[in-house]
């Protein structure tokens, strides 16, 4: 034998030997094992109480969701009068102060409110 052919027969030999050492082995060699087999199934059991939960959960949220929408949709109009209202109130202030205090000049108020 050439180093060529003693070097491929040791790759060979790794690679079968992490095969048997590997996840997937270990896993088909303990399926024979009562206590294995019982856990898999608890753990099986609460993903599915998870799944189911979580389903529930969903359905839950989109109840909500759906009512938040309708909300929300009857609030815009109470919103755009308020909005409607505080600006013509700002209009009206700044025209009365701009008659009372400056003389007629043009008077911006200035901030958050102009965000509106």
């Amino acid at each position: 034998l050439d180093g060529a052919e003693i070097e491929a027969r040791r790759d060979c030999v790794r690679r079968a030997r992490a095969e048997l050492e590997g996840e997937h082995t270990r896993h088909l060699l303990l399926l024979g094992e009562p206590k294995y087999l019982e856990r898999q199934e608890a753990s099986l059991r609460q993903q599915l109480d998870s799944a189911r939960k979580m389903g529930a959960l969903a359905g839950s949220l989109a109840t909500r969701q759906a009512e938040l929408r309708l909300e929300l949709s009857e609030a815009r109009p109470r919103y755009a009068a308020a909005v409607a209202k505080v600006k013509k109130l700002q209009a009206d202030f700044e025209a009365t102060l701009s008659e009372l205090h400056f003389g007629g000049k043009r008077v911006n108020l200035m901030g958050a409110i102009n965000a509106l």
